[in-house]
């Protein structure tokens, strides 16, 4: 949250906000978990995708059509933050069959009350990630003393016929750790 509260005022950037961050996170994820990059198929089967893509479900509704993020790791912030600008002002919708050539899906929560909110699996995606609104919390330094800091919750649903649940949890481990990394994230 403090690198995304200084990139903030960063000149020909756009706005970036820590879902944009968490793109680059998953991205680096499905990278290092290449397992859990599972899309379907025009059988309803899982395949292993060739590229990282990313559905984006803004507001949290997955009721409708997923925008899709493309080649997700190859893209700088700065890019990354135009095109995401670039879809949610695109009046139209893909259309079912094109969000299925993404894995994995991300829904925001917008209510300001909820740290964590799990999604169903959306039909074509092999999971969905659900992020939750940042909150203050307290938690215990190295001294036991009380240290405020933001946090911001996550959530991971994912279809078991596509990804195990050891998988799973290693994918969530790693976009955990990429969080609370960012610079490793902004470096490549």
């Amino acid at each position: 949250m403090a690198l995304v509260d200084r990139l903030v005022n960063t000149p020909d950037v756009g706005v970036i906000t820590h879902a944009h961050i968490t793109y680059l996170a998953v991205a680096k994820a499905l990278l290092q978990y290449p397992e859990a990059n599972q899309i379907s198929n025009t059988d309803a089967r899982f395949t292993r995708g060739q590229s990282i893509n990313i559905g984006i479900f803004k507001n949290g509704d997955t009721t409708l059509p997923a925008k899709v993020l493309q080649d997700v790791s190859s893209k700088t912030l700065k890019s990354l933050v135009a095109e995401a600008d670039q879809i949610n002002e695109m009046q139209s919708t893909i259309n079912e069959r094109d969000s299925s050539k993404a894995s994995t899906a991300i829904a925001e929560v917008i209510s300001q009350d909820i740290a964590y909110m799990s999604f169903p699996v959306p039909t074509g995606f092999s999971s969905i990630l659900g992020i939750g609104t940042p909150k203050n919390v307290f938690k215990p330094d190295d001294h036991k003393q009380p240290l405020l800091l933001q946090e911001i919750g996550l959530s991971l649903s994912y279809d078991q016929s596509a990804i195990s649940h050891s998988t799973a949890t290693s994918f969530l481990g790693a976009i955990k750790s990429n969080l609370e990394t960012p610079l490793r994230l902004l470096a490549g």
